[in-house]
């Protein structure tokens, strides 16, 4: 799943902290004092929080990989990319969570990205895979055409997704557009 955005500052980072923290999801590891960042080998080494947020602040590198926790011992592992144009794309991979599990992430990102209007563009979740190969960061971040197929949930800035209300964007697909919260719409097949 990915969450769309301006470059995060770190007041920002630490209110997603506060929200996520509302669904049982902790940024701080089972022992309550470390963040978890993931080195290229897939390690944990851990840091603390105020040096996850210098990272994000800086936009340090490319993108960097770090861990969540469900329920205290569950990971839910997150790369933030930072994109041109001050942009970010946080991926949140549920691969390895139970449905329960994705469902609290995906209801939590929703919350978040109400919450968080201003500098979110969207969320992109495709867990049937229809859209493997579109080129979802390319679209969301600047502009294109739809692809053929729906994810499983897509939210889009209500600006970009008026393009689509004057032609047939959903095909067979019996949902039309739905509005989320003032600033999105939401499409589903």
């Amino acid at each position: 799943m990915k969450w769309y955005r301006t470059g995060s500052t770190g007041v920002e980072f630490c209110e997603q902290v506060t929200v996520f923290s509302q669904f049982g999801i902790s940024l701080l590891r089972p022992n309550g004092w470390t963040v978890a960042l993931l080195d290229v080998d897939g390690n944990s080494v851990e840091v603390e929080q105020a040096e996850l947020v210098r990272i994000i602040e800086r936009r340090v590198g490319r993108s960097f990989t770090y861990q969540w926790w469900l329920d205290g011992d569950i990971d839910l592992t997150c790369e933030i990319s930072f994109m041109p144009g001050g942009n970010e794309v946080q991926t949140f991979y549920l691969d390895g969570l139970v449905q329960d599990e994705s469902d609290i992430v995906i209801e939590c990102l929703r919350k978040a990205l109400e919450r968080f209007p201003a500098p979110s563009k969207g969320l992109v979740y495709d867990a049937t895979g229809v859209t493997e190969e579109f080129d979802w960061d390319d679209f969301m971040l600047y502009g294109g055409v739809l692809p053929d197929k729906l994810p499983d949930l897509l939210v889009l800035e209500a600006d970009a997704g008026r393009r689509f209300f004057d032609i047939d964007i959903l095909g067979d697909h019996a949902g039309r557009p739905q509005r989320f919260g003032d600033k999105f719409i939401s499409l589903a097949p």
